[in-house]
């Protein structure tokens, strides 16, 4: 049987459903309950539904609960660590999100050693006309372990769903496209074009950017502390991503609080929302 694809609704995963034992079947998102019939299937259904009963019906109905918010009881660790989940599952093993990890853990841990060597692949803003490939070089570069494991936590929770929709060579033009444009625009608007920067974070902003596009209304899941207990919310990705992120991207950048290329993270999230946004009007995922 093929794959059952995504729901047109909400774009997440589609199930396939048999009825009963028979061949007729139909495709059920995990995530809006939204059934979707073959046109093949659509008459024998048609027929099915109007002889079945209100038992054999249920199937056809999702859960009666739909709010993304939510509030319970978390490990403390968790919390502690401030870790974050979405619940959205995929079809398949990610694995270019792996390879990008691995290949940023490598760079970056080469980078430690060897640190004098490192400085030619930072992207310079007053320079990178000079050396083009500090564009590609510096994304896979790090400060230190905390940048690192951070970024690729980031990564790995939003970058596997977007792999899974675009395929996996159109998620890695993706991730290397969104990290030259948060270049860009951070060398247009930079203030200090004689530090390095380096960093992974525009493009995973990009990936964050696209996974706004895709789901919105997908369920993110947060882990946090309060007087030492560990509790779990969660909201919708609109609401995360759109308003919490990328808000006080914009607002760290407004108020310009040192240490950080926020314009970078700006630049990547409105490349990977405005090409993900274009892909799907042209009915190219």
């Amino acid at each position: 049987m093929a794959d059952p694809g995504f729901c047109p609704s909400c774009n997440q995963l589609l199930e396939f459903h048999h009825i009963g034992e028979s061949v007729l079947h139909f495709r059920k998102c995990v995530h809006c309950d939204g059934v979707w019939l073959d046109r093949e299937n659509l008459a024998p259904l048609t027929r099915w539904f109007a002889s079945a009963s209100a038992y054999e019906h249920t199937p056809l109905y999702g859960n009666t609960e739909k709010s993304a918010f939510g509030l319970t009881e978390g490990s403390l660790l968790d919390g502690l660590l401030g870790l974050f989940t979405d619940d959205n599952p995929v079809r398949r093993f990610p694995w270019v999100t792996v390879a990008l990890i691995l290949v940023n853990v490598m760079m970056s841990a080469w980078s430690l050693f060897f640190k004098e060597q490192a400085k030619s692949l930072y992207l310079v803003p007053g320079e990178a006309r000079f050396a083009l490939q500090t564009f590609l070089t510096s994304m896979f570069m790090h400060a230190d372990i905390f940048h690192l494991v951070g970024n690729m936590y980031c990564l790995w929770v939003f970058g596997d769903n977007i792999e899974d929709r675009l395929g996996r060579w159109k998620y890695l033009l993706l991730y290397l496209a969104t990290g030259v444009c948060a270049d860009l625009l951070y060398i247009a608007l930079t203030t200090q074009p004689n530090i390095p920067t380096l960093g992974a974070s525009g493009a995973i902003s990009g990936i964050m950017g696209a996974y706004l596009v895709l789901y919105p209304g997908a369920k993110i899941r947060i882990n946090d502390t309060f007087f030492l207990r560990g509790f779990e919310y969660s909201m919708p990705a609109w609401l995360y991503l759109g308003i919490l992120f990328f808000g006080f991207q914009v607002f760290y950048a407004w108020v310009n609080i040192p240490g950080v290329a926020w314009f970078a993270h700006i630049g990547g999230f409105a490349a990977g929302f405005v090409s993900v946004f274009f892909l799907r009007q042209l009915n190219a995922l």
